[in-house]
């Protein structure tokens, strides 16, 4: 048994190895994918800039700042949300009545 399992294991790494691409080939694949995702970003990169040229600018990707924002939350600050997120007296009464409805919801469960 352990024969059948150690030359099981062994002809498995050595059909996964003849099927690998060896570091050469693998490295130029990498390469080819990549000049295909940089020609798009070229192209799409000038289609805007015709597009700004031509006086009809499409809606472009958000830049590093607006996806730092959203990630943040900052994207969504008013002046008027402003006082009202620095005011913690909202939340802790939402605190209190989500404590408050666990415990109703405890108790009743009793």
């Amino acid at each position: 048994m352990k024969k059948a399992v150690v030359l099981s294991l062994i002809l498995s790494f050595a059909c996964a190895s003849a099927f690998a691409l060896s570091p050469e080939e693998e490295k130029q694949a990498r390469y080819d994918e990549m000049k295909k995702i940089k020609a798009a970003q070229r192209e799409a990169r000038e289609t805007r800039k015709t597009a700004v040229k031509e006086g009809k600018p499409e809606k472009t990707e958000p830049t590093f700042w607006d996806k730092e924002a959203e990630r943040s939350g900052l994207n969504r600050m008013s002046a008027s949300n402003l006082l009202k997120n620095l005011n913690p007296a909202p939340f802790f009464k939402d605190q209190q009545d989500r404590y408050n409805a666990r415990k109703a919801a405890a108790t009743n469960q009793q």
